[in-house]
């Protein structure tokens, strides 16, 4: 859900390493890229692959448990 996303507020954190070097020329984190009310939701289905996926899987693999 992303009504779950944390807002932080903008602050200088000191990585030990200039990140400019790292991101693309003209990288801006805040720009309005990425409109958040155009990603469609899409509610969870079950998908059949065409083939048994617990073949493939670890004994008591659980894709729910953290």
């Amino acid at each position: 859900d992303f009504m779950d996303i944390s807002y932080m507020e903008e602050e200088d954190i000191d990585l030990g390493f200039d990140t400019r070097l790292w991101l693309p020329e003209g990288f801006n984190a805040y720009s309005k890229d990425l409109d958040l009310d155009t990603i469609v939701y899409i509610e969870e289905e079950d998908i059949d692959l065409g083939f048994d996926t617990t073949l493939y899987l670890p004994e008591s693999f659980d894709p729910y448990s953290l």
